[in-house]
């Protein structure tokens, strides 16, 4: 199994902390509750978030302060 990789830059004007809010999960796997589970900073500006035996996802990332991307859904690793 393997597992789904997702990427994402953090726009100016968002907070420090970024949370990625997954759900509809394939193979099935419990939601995380809003705001979601805290995203990996990394040196180079991005954040990163491995969601571990999962193939694919519906999320949302957001700083918990109001600001998040639509909805989105994933069936392989990406980069936003």
């Amino acid at each position: 199994m393997t597992d789904l990789t997702l990427h994402f830059q953090k726009p100016a004007g968002w907070a420090d902390t970024i949370h990625i809010h997954f759900w509809n999960t394939y193979p099935a796997a419990a939601a995380t509750t809003w705001p979601g589970v805290a995203m990996t900073a990394r040196p180079d500006g991005w954040f990163v978030h491995r969601l571990e035996g999962i193939r694919s996802a519906s999320f949302v990332i957001n700083d918990a302060h109001g600001r998040q991307t639509v909805d989105e859904w994933r069936d392989r690793d990406g980069w936003l």
